[in-house]
């Protein structure tokens, strides 16, 4: 792992972990905080639009979701 990648984690019942997201079956990865943070924004805000539209039972809680460096957890 090279330091200075950040990662998106999800908190899940048991604790905080990989939020599991991927690329062509690569994880994403991003260069900095300020990236991972956008990403996780622009999900977030999907998550609204679906559940706007009815595709979604409700929208996603950006609390649930932050930027962690990938060596750190």
């Amino acid at each position: 792992m090279s330091a200075g990648r950040w990662k998106v984690e999800h908190r899940f019942a048991s604790g905080w972990a990989d939020a599991g997201w991927t690329t062509d079956g690569a994880p994403d990865r991003f260069e900095t905080k300020k990236l991972a943070e956008a990403a996780i924004d622009e999900f977030i805000a999907d998550t609204a639009s679906a559940f706007r539209a009815g595709y979604l039972a409700g929208a996603y809680l950006r609390r649930d979701y932050r930027a962690v460096k990938e060596d750190e957890g």
